[in-house]
């Protein structure tokens, strides 16, 4: 139940993000999506741990980062599958 708790506030998180973002700008870009990621991200982290401590700061901003770096990475294969009509493949 907890993991669909935070799972639920993270994506609410992103899709908020998103939205105002793309309200703003007018367009939905890497920016928007990187910003929604760092709020995911920080999200997340504010609801995994207790709010005490000096570090909860900075270790949501590590995680809020991580989380930016996977929403632009992913935007960008978007990105990229749109523009030459090809699915990319993914070597695992």
């Amino acid at each position: 139940m907890s993991q669909a708790r935070l799972f639920a506030a993270m994506g609410g998180a992103r899709a908020s993000i998103t939205c105002i973002m793309k309200r703003i700008r007018g367009k939905e870009d890497l920016q928007a999506r990187m910003a929604a990621g760092f709020g995911a991200g920080v999200t997340l982290k504010l609801m995994m741990t207790p709010m005490s401590g000096p570090d909860v700061a900075v270790n949501a901003a590590i995680v809020g980062v991580i989380g930016a770096i996977v929403g632009g990475t992913t935007f960008q294969k978007k990105f990229a599958e749109q523009s030459i009509g090809v699915k990319l493949q993914h070597n695992s």
